[in-house]
C-alpha cells in the first residue's frame, strides 16, 4: 500500500507541476493555487481513507487528533503567511500557495509515518 501511494504523491506532484496560468493577472495564479490545493486536499483525504482501513482504532483515534491538531495549524500558518498582503490582491493567492505547499508535506508525511 504504502509504494502505492508513494507512487500517487509522485504523480500529483507531477500534475501540479504542469498547472499554468492563463495569464499573468492575480486571478488567473489564484485559480493555479487554489487548484493545486484542492488536487492535494483530495490526494491527502484518500491516504486518511486508506489509512483508515489499515490502523487499528487506537492508532487512528491518535492519528484524528493528530490531524486536527495539524489543520488548524495549516490554517494558522497560511493565515499568518497571507497577513503581510492583507487587504491587497495577494492576500487569497498566498493563503492558498502555503495551504498547498503544507497539505503536499502533510500527504508525505502519512504516507511515511502511518502506511505499512
Amino acid at each position: 500500500m504504502k509504494e502505492k501511494y508513494v507512487k500517487k504523491i509522485n504523480e500529483t506532484k507531477s500534475e501540479v507541476e504542469k498547472l499554468e496560468a492563463t495569464d499573468s493577472s492575480t486571478y488567473a495564479l489564484k485559480k493555479v493555487e487554489d487548484d493545486r490545493w484542492e488536487i492535494w486536499d483530495k490526494l491527502l483525504n484518500e491516504i486518511y481513507g486508506a489509512l483508515k482501513e489499515q490502523l487499528s482504532a487506537e492508532e487512528m483515534d491518535q492519528l484524528k487528533e493528530e490531524q486536527r491538531n495539524w489543520i488548524k495549524n495549516r490554517d494558522e500558518r497560511a493565515l499568518e503567511a497571507s497577513l503581510k498582503y492583507k487587504g491587497g490582491t495577494q492576500e487569497h493567492l498566498e493563503y492558498s500557495a502555503v495551504s498547498a505547499n503544507i497539505t503536499e508535506e502533510r500527504c508525505y508525511e502519512l504516507v511515511e509515518d502511518y502506511m505499512k
